[in-house]
């Protein structure tokens, strides 16, 4: 929910990076919204939430992965701050806490907020994702998940 702070909102949302490790080597999952663009499962922190609780839940609601079925990484979180303004209505300057989790299975069951997923190789994903910053946060977690790998 938005936050008002004079001429512009203030929106909080969490999510995770999620990679999974198979016979075909490691993928990430990448959700494709109805609007088409590509990005990680997430969504917004509600009242009371915690950035880290509400990163699981959303993962659950749009990917169908729970916490039985994804491990959180403990060290990484990431938070990737932006503007989104939209004719006519108010601009949200949003912030969003990234946790990055490894998942035991390479099943997903979409939400119908979305059209699409995928498990892609590290080059692909990089491929598919539009916004340089999730294409950053994308490299980053690689880099960690292989220092824990």
């Amino acid at each position: 929910m938005p936050d008002r702070r004079g001429d512009i909102a203030t929106e909080t949302s969490a999510g995770v990076v999620v990679f999974h490790d198979g016979p075909g080597g490691r993928r990430w999952l990448a959700l494709r919204s109805r609007k088409g663009h590509w990005d990680f499962p997430k969504g917004h922190v509600a009242p009371g939430e915690t950035p880290r609780d509400a990163a699981m839940r959303e993962m659950a609601e749009e990917a169908g992965l729970t916490g039985q079925q994804v491990e959180l990484l403990p060290g990484f979180h990431r938070q990737l701050r932006y503007f989104v303004s939209r004719p006519g209505k108010l601009a949200i300057r949003k912030t969003v806490h990234y946790f990055l989790g490894c998942s035991r299975t390479g099943s997903v069951r979409i939400s119908d907020e979305h059209t699409e997923s995928a498990w892609l190789p590290l080059d692909e994903a990089l491929a598919r994702f539009q916004f340089e910053d999730a294409r950053d946060l994308l490299r980053a977690a690689d880099e960690f998940a292989r220092g824990k790998g």
